[in-house]
């Protein structure tokens, strides 16, 4: 802006913290061996998304109909990859906010604790629910009048509820996949803080293969083929009071990598 004389059009200091406080920033992360979660529910958004223009042009819906939905499912994908893991909290009152509650076992008391009152609902997590719901609702609805009146378009139809309900199904797995995710970065981030000179904290994984056999390899070439592989071991301890890092680069011929 300096450079380019165009000082005047710089924002105020205090006009872009009150952006940061209503616009939480998050880091995107690449994905590493590729997120199935995140790819399969990216998926789901844009198959559901088809079927909202679908609609639109067999007028299920009015054009302004299908573009509300299309910008719900919109909304609802940025939220779920930015805010909502900001807001996921070990005890809140928000109940889609509340990790102790989500990952607890109503039918097991041995994997549940109790929880506080929850008495707020989050408004972006009750809205995506809704368009989730109200997308599978019409599909379903749609099969069953179809099956009743015999219409030619039922074989059609019935693909078309499949996919949308695995789309949604994958995009609320994707909501779960990122709390259980928050609970074992804040297990992390609280092992790592309690290490002293008689512990460690030790990642174990599979590095890349040394030499692929083609350009573009599937997952399961990849994961399943035989070669010399990298298996890497990462160590964090305390020395003399300070944290320091140990890696080892095991180097196995011959060997099949297996996920662990």
């Amino acid at each position: 802006m300096e450079e380019e004389d165009r000082i005047d059009e710089v924002l105020p200091l205090s006009t872009m913290y009150a952006i940061l406080e209503e616009c939480h920033a998050k880091k995107s992360k690449e994905l590493v061996c590729v997120d199935y979660y995140l790819a399969a529910a990216i998926d789901g958004f844009d198959v559901l998304k088809k079927v909202a223009d679908n609609w639109a042009t067999t007028e299920d819906l009015t054009v302004e109909e299908s573009k509300t939905l299309k910008n719900d499912l919109k909304m609802g994908h940025e939220y779920l990859q930015t805010d909502f893991s900001i807001h996921l909290q070990q005890h809140t009152e928000v109940i889609s906010h509340c990790i102790q509650y989500a990952l607890g076992d109503p039918d097991n008391k041995d994997f549940t604790n109790e929880c506080e009152q929850h008495l707020t609902v989050c408004p972006q997590c009750e809205a995506l629910t809704k368009t989730l719901n109200e997308l599978k609702n019409r599909i379903d609805k749609k099969v069953s009048i179809c099956k009743i009146e015999s219409c030619d378009e039922l074989d059609d139809l019935e693909i078309k509820q499949i996919e949308t309900d695995y789309a949604v199904f994958n995009i609320f797995e994707l909501r779960s996949h990122i709390v259980r995710s928050k609970l074992s970065d804040m297990e992390r981030a609280k092992d790592i803080s309690e290490l002293d000179e008689t512990k460690a904290y030790i990642t174990l994984d599979w590095a890349h293969k040394l030499l692929p056999t083609k350009y573009r390899e599937t997952q399961k070439d990849f994961f399943g083929k035989d070669g010399m592989s990298y298996h890497i071991s990462h160590v964090q301890t305390v020395k003399d009071g300070d944290f320091i890092d140990y890696s080892f680069v095991h180097i196995i011929e011959n060997n099949k990598q297996v996920k662990f």
